[in-house]
């Protein structure tokens, strides 16, 4: 599979050519009130701009702007600190949870006719949510806060390709064991055609 930018093919679903490229169907059509590519198809008549089909389509902020704030998150920023000098924590989460979804199904097309021979996973657990500590006058927090629904150690496995070191697989679980059978489940899932799963390799 290969991947095409904005403005090579029509997104229009209804369209004859609609994902097809190299149809000479798609033409620049001027530009957006904010300055963005417009595109025109010139079988369906559609137009859209250069943003259409990407996480930043629909969003205020610029695309510069929302890039830098999850590089940062990637290089271990916290959300609370930038929303005090980017957007608020909501919006970034938003913008987040946007990159995640679309990066799912970018890897889901890219992976799905994939071969591996030789698979490695690897396990790290973290905890989600508010640890039970005791404030500065030696109170707890409430049992509400303590038992907040999904917090608790998480198990996070990842399976690599042994011979190319790819990321081709991960699931995430409340145990290492759990966390490796949720990564064979989605492997298996994402790759229609793998009838057994890759020899494997672990820690144990």
């Amino acid at each position: 599979s290969e991947l095409a930018e904005v403005g090579d093919f029509c997104p229009n679903d209804s369209c004859p050519d609609a994902g097809k490229t190299d149809e000479g169907n798609i033409v620049k059509y001027g530009t957006t009130a904010k300055g963005l590519q417009r595109y025109r198809c010139k079988t369906c008549g559609k137009t859209f701009s250069e943003h259409t089909g990407t996480i930043f389509y629909g969003l205020h902020t610029g695309a510069e702007e929302i890039i830098e704030t999850l590089a940062l998150i990637a290089e271990g920023s916290r959300v609370a600190s930038l929303s005090r000098v980017k957007e608020g924590e909501e919006t970034i989460r938003n913008w987040l949870q946007q990159a995640a979804e679309h990066a799912t199904e970018i890897e889901n097309v890219l992976m799905r006719e994939y071969e591996i021979e030789r698979g490695q996973l690897d396990a790290l657990w973290s905890y989600v949510g508010h640890k039970e500590q005791e404030s500065g006058e030696g109170k707890k927090d409430p049992p509400e806060r303590q038992r907040l629904e999904g917090q608790g150690v998480y198990w996070r496995s990842t399976m690599l390709d042994v011979d190319t070191r790819l990321r081709v697989g991960r699931g995430i679980a409340k145990t290492s064991d759990d966390g490796f059978k949720e990564d064979f489940r989605i492997f298996r899932q994402k790759r229609n055609h793998l009838k057994i799963p890759p020899q494997t390799i672990g820690d144990r």
